[in-house]
């Protein structure tokens, strides 16, 4: 008999960062084989997705401020949308990154 080896792969999109906000989840992506980092903007509700990818530079802006990057980048145009409204919204009971940072501070 011969032992099994065990080859560990690594994926090629790693995620990086997560947060969610007014209904939305936005996750930060860094693409080994590509040397690139992207942006998702998923809305749970319709199950809507949008991708950007975006200079490494900036990764961490468009983190925060997805939808100011959005005219930014050399993309094709998204194939889904995410309505405007749907940033304002906030699911109750849910904490988003802005709320932790506020309670931080008053601390």
């Amino acid at each position: 008999m011969s032992a099994a080896t065990a080859i560990l792969i690594p994926a090629p999109r790693q995620e990086l960062a997560f947060r969610s906000s007014g209904g939305l989840e936005i996750t930060l992506y860094w693409d080994a084989d590509e040397q690139t980092t992207s942006v998702e903007i998923h809305q749970p509700a319709t199950q809507e997705t949008i991708a950007l990818t975006v200079p490494q530079e900036d990764a961490l802006d468009a983190f925060y401020h997805p939808f100011a990057h959005l005219g930014r980048t050399s993309d094709q145009p998204p194939t889904t949308s995410i309505p405007v409204h749907a940033r304002h919204r906030q699911a109750p009971g849910r904490e988003t990154s802005r709320n932790l940072t506020h309670e931080r501070r008053s601390l």
